[in-house]
Protein backbone atom coordinates (compact mmCIF):
# COMPACT_ATOMS: atom_id res chain seq x y z
CA UNK A 1 0.00 0.00 0.00
CA UNK A 2 1.33 3.46 -1.12
CA UNK A 3 0.46 6.32 0.95
CA UNK A 4 -0.74 9.79 -0.62
CA UNK A 5 2.22 12.58 -1.13
CA UNK A 6 1.40 14.49 2.12
CA UNK A 7 3.06 11.57 3.63
CA UNK A 8 6.26 12.32 2.43
CA UNK A 9 6.27 16.15 4.58
CA UNK A 10 4.76 14.21 7.71
CA UNK A 11 7.69 11.63 7.83
CA UNK A 12 10.55 14.02 7.07
CA UNK A 13 8.88 16.61 9.47
CA UNK A 14 8.61 13.75 11.78
CA UNK A 15 12.72 12.18 11.36
CA UNK A 16 13.88 15.85 11.10
CA UNK A 17 12.33 16.56 14.79
CA UNK A 18 12.99 13.48 16.13
CA UNK A 19 16.94 13.91 15.06
CA UNK A 20 17.40 17.29 15.80
CA UNK A 21 15.74 17.02 19.72
CA UNK A 22 18.22 14.05 19.83
CA UNK A 23 21.12 16.46 18.79
CA UNK A 24 19.97 19.09 20.85
CA UNK A 25 19.77 16.73 23.63
CA UNK A 26 23.97 15.65 23.13
CA UNK A 27 24.95 18.86 22.59
CA UNK A 28 23.82 19.74 25.97
CA UNK A 29 24.57 16.59 27.81
CA UNK A 30 21.43 16.05 28.78
CA UNK A 31 21.43 11.90 29.65
CA UNK A 32 18.46 9.90 27.64
CA UNK A 33 16.67 7.83 29.91
CA UNK A 34 15.93 4.73 27.41
CA UNK A 35 12.22 5.52 27.02
CA UNK A 36 12.82 8.79 25.64
CA UNK A 37 15.55 7.23 23.48
CA UNK A 38 13.03 4.31 22.13
CA UNK A 39 10.32 7.15 21.06
CA UNK A 40 12.73 9.12 19.68
CA UNK A 41 14.12 5.99 17.76
CA UNK A 42 10.33 4.90 16.91
CA UNK A 43 9.46 8.60 15.56
CA UNK A 44 12.72 8.38 13.23
CA UNK A 45 10.90 5.05 12.16
CA UNK A 46 7.54 6.05 11.30
CA UNK A 47 8.89 9.27 9.67
CA UNK A 48 11.38 7.20 7.43
CA UNK A 49 8.80 4.77 6.63
CA UNK A 50 6.25 7.27 5.61
CA UNK A 51 8.94 8.92 3.33
CA UNK A 52 9.99 5.81 1.90
CA UNK A 53 5.90 4.22 1.09
CA UNK A 54 4.47 7.88 0.00
CA UNK A 55 3.78 8.48 -3.93
CA UNK A 56 5.04 10.68 -6.17
CA UNK A 57 3.04 13.57 -7.52
CA UNK A 58 3.01 11.66 -10.80
CA UNK A 59 3.09 8.06 -9.84
CA UNK A 60 3.52 5.93 -13.22
CA UNK A 61 5.18 2.35 -14.38
CA UNK A 62 8.12 3.78 -14.17
CA UNK A 63 8.20 4.72 -10.85
CA UNK A 64 6.40 1.38 -9.49
CA UNK A 65 9.65 -0.36 -12.14
CA UNK A 66 12.22 1.88 -9.64
CA UNK A 67 10.51 1.26 -6.54
CA UNK A 68 10.23 -2.55 -6.96
CA UNK A 69 14.83 -2.29 -8.07
CA UNK A 70 15.00 -0.13 -4.71
CA UNK A 71 12.91 -3.06 -2.57
CA UNK A 72 14.90 -5.82 -4.17
CA UNK A 73 18.28 -4.00 -3.73
CA UNK A 74 17.49 -2.63 -0.23
CA UNK A 75 16.43 -6.18 0.79
CA UNK A 76 20.02 -7.73 -0.48
CA UNK A 77 22.01 -5.08 1.01
CA UNK A 78 20.02 -5.96 4.20
CA UNK A 79 20.85 -9.30 4.13
CA UNK A 80 24.47 -8.71 3.24
CA UNK A 81 24.95 -5.92 6.56
CA UNK A 82 23.09 -8.42 8.48
CA UNK A 83 25.12 -11.05 7.80
CA UNK A 84 28.26 -8.94 8.34
CA UNK A 85 27.14 -7.78 11.77
CA UNK A 86 26.70 -11.25 12.99
CA UNK A 87 30.13 -12.29 11.64
CA UNK A 88 31.83 -9.53 13.20
CA UNK A 89 30.13 -9.49 16.76
CA UNK A 90 31.77 -13.46 16.54
CA UNK A 91 34.51 -12.32 15.85
CA UNK A 92 35.13 -9.16 18.27
CA UNK A 93 32.53 -9.95 20.31
CA UNK A 94 31.52 -6.41 20.98
CA UNK A 95 29.14 -5.18 18.19
CA UNK A 96 26.03 -5.41 18.20
CA UNK A 97 23.02 -4.64 15.68
CA UNK A 98 19.62 -3.65 17.27
CA UNK A 99 16.57 -4.06 15.36
CA UNK A 100 15.63 -0.42 15.62
CA UNK A 101 19.24 0.50 13.94
CA UNK A 102 18.73 -2.36 11.06
CA UNK A 103 15.29 -0.66 10.17
CA UNK A 104 16.19 2.45 10.32
CA UNK A 105 19.58 1.74 8.15
CA UNK A 106 17.22 0.03 5.40
CA UNK A 107 14.95 2.67 4.89
CA UNK A 108 17.71 5.37 4.59
CA UNK A 109 19.14 3.00 1.97
CA UNK A 110 15.50 2.61 0.34
CA UNK A 111 15.07 6.26 0.49
CA UNK A 112 18.68 7.37 -1.13
CA UNK A 113 18.38 4.48 -3.86
CA UNK A 114 15.07 5.28 -4.96
CA UNK A 115 15.90 8.61 -5.68
CA UNK A 116 19.24 7.92 -7.18
CA UNK A 117 17.68 5.63 -9.54
CA UNK A 118 14.98 8.15 -10.14
CA UNK A 119 17.29 10.99 -10.89
CA UNK A 120 19.42 8.98 -13.16
CA UNK A 121 16.16 7.77 -15.33
CA UNK A 122 15.06 11.60 -15.43
CA UNK A 123 18.22 11.96 -17.11
CA UNK A 124 18.17 9.51 -19.32
CA UNK A 125 14.68 10.78 -20.31
CA UNK A 126 15.79 14.18 -21.14
CA UNK A 127 18.97 13.14 -23.82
Amino acid sequence: MILQPKFKFIGAGLSLVAVTVSIIFRLINFQLNSQLKETLLSLVIIGLGLLAFSKERFEDERILAIRYKCLAGTVLFSTIFTTIFTVANIIFDDILLSGQQLIITTLLIYILLFNLLKRNDNNENID
